[in-house]
């Protein structure tokens, strides 16, 4: 990429540079002593700041006539091309827009290859390709499919509404706004938008120019917000439905149903039907909690369990225990695999870059809190979730989780009085998991946890 970077003498040339997003770029690479070029229509229209800036120079053409073009693209490094005739009066009332699109984008990519320019920055609009896209952003597609096809590398920016003073989408608003409080739409306006500022906007344009790494490349603007968005949700609402669990009796079990609910905080992490999911979720528990409906009917004993599940008898392994009763409402294994959603974690839309970095490290830190001292955990929420015994799960095929695992145990027993099983199998390897045995071992523990309830009860 080090032919990509550019250099001060190096020149940029913006197409569309006298439009809303081209006169603020201008302003913006001009505030950074970038050298540019413009192809304007009518040089009469050019403010006076710019035609006197002796880093910019001026061409005279028309892109979509081919007029002019050659002269702006030779000797140029990279082109911005911000070029779209829909937004022309001659266009408003007719779909000759895309084929002069189509013209002026082949224009341009003839000439720029044959110039041996490097690299083309395209903003193009935001929307899902299919057969309900529009004429307008099916156009925007095929642009960015010309631009694509050259010789050189083009980095495709696609945004929905930018919203800035004196741009079409912010003029509307404003009008809309003023004169109607209170506007009553049809049923089938149900798209969505994702604005985005146009500070923004400028930001990406800026940030693609200054970094190579994005040549040959296509960015949904604002897509990272978007994503960070549903990921707050789901952390929310995981949040808060392993909360629900210290209801009683328990609402799930966080050995089997906590396993599937972890699968879809990780694989659907950051999409529209992971944040469904987790908002439908907490409304189920919150009315399970609210009409006292368990996952046992007849809940005796309240367990907490530490490290991985037993997969290869997973169903079995879980009924051993549930036949006495006894309900998992508490699992580390929820804790340190759920990449810190757990904790409820929000990013900061505002600022999703540096929020995503501390994120990543909040995440880290509670997963290696949950996997190494998991007995903390347990210590601090044993009142709230009312646990009666805690499940230790050391496994052959990944160290990692059962390390310190004795020592996490020996640390529970010194700070209170909760009896504790140790029972060694495996997550992947049969070989080492033996049904009758850890029968045997599970149904001393359940008598141990039956005997101390029946002192505590004479005891009362």
């Amino acid at each position: 990429m080090d032919n990509l970077e550019l250099k001060p003498e190096d020149r940029v040339l913006i197409l569309g540079g006298t439009g809303f997003i081209g006169k603020r770029l201008v302003s913006e690479l001009t505030g950074k002593n970038i050298r540019l070029r413009l192809l304007v229509r009518d040089p009469s229209k050019v403010p006076t700041t710019i035609l006197k800036n002796k880093n910019i120079e001026i061409v005279r053409g028309d892109i979509v006539r081919g007029d002019g073009i050659k002269e702006a693209v030779r000797g140029i490094h990279t082109a911005y091309y911000l070029v779209h005739s829909m937004g022309s009066k001659s266009m408003r009332k007719s779909t000759e827009f895309a084929r002069m699109d189509k013209n002026a984008a082949e224009n341009f990519i003839n000439s720029a290859d044959a110039a041996g320019i490097k690299r083309v920055i395209y903003l193009g609009g935001l929307g899902e390709v299919g057969k309900g896209l529009s004429g307008h952003l099916r156009s925007r597609e095929e642009v960015a499919e010309i631009l694509s096809s050259g010789k050189l590398r083009a980095t495709v920016l696609r945004a929905a509404v930018i919203i800035g003073a004196k741009g079409a989408s912010y003029v509307m608003l404003k009008y809309l706004v003023e004169r109607l409080p209170v506007m009553i739409c049809p049923k089938w306006i149900d798209t969505k938008i994702q604005p985005i500022a146009v500070k923004d906007v400028l930001a990406y344009l800026t940030g693609c120019l200054l970094n190579p790494d994005t040549a040959g490349k296509k960015f949904d603007i604002d897509r990272l917000r978007e994503v960070l968005g549903h990921v707050n949700t789901m952390s929310s609402g995981w949040k808060r439905v392993l909360e629900l669990n210290q209801s009683r009796p328990s609402l799930f079990n966080a050995l089997t149903d906590g396993t599937v609910y972890l699968g879809m905080s990780n694989v659907f992490r950051g999409t529209p039907e992971g944040a469904e999911f987790f908002t439908r979720l907490v409304e189920e528990m919150e009315y399970m909690s609210a009409n006292g409906i368990g996952t046992l009917t007849d809940e005796k004993y309240r367990l907490s369990f530490i490290g991985v599940p037993c997969y290869p008898i997973f169903r079995r392994f879980n009924e051993m225990f549930t036949e006495w009763g006894g309900s998992f409402v508490m699992s580390s294994y929820l804790w340190f695999a759920s990449g810190g959603s757990n904790l409820g974690f929000q990013y900061n839309l505002d600022d999703p870059l540096d929020s995503l970095a501390e994120g990543v490290l909040v995440s880290v830190r509670d997963a290696m809190d949950s996997m190494f001292h998991p007995e903390l955990t347990v210590l601090n929420n044993s009142e709230e979730y009312n646990i009666d015994g805690v499940v230790y799960h050391p496994i052959k095929s990944c160290r990692t989780t059962s390390a310190g695992m004795a020592d996490n145990r020996r640390a529970l027993m010194e700070n209170s009085d909760l009896p504790s099983l140790f029972i060694e199998s495996d997550m992947m390897d049969s070989r080492v998991v033996t049904e009758a045995q850890m029968k045997n071992r599970i149904d001393a523990f359940f008598e141990g946890l039956a005997s101390r309830k029946a002192k505590a009860t004479i005891g009362a």
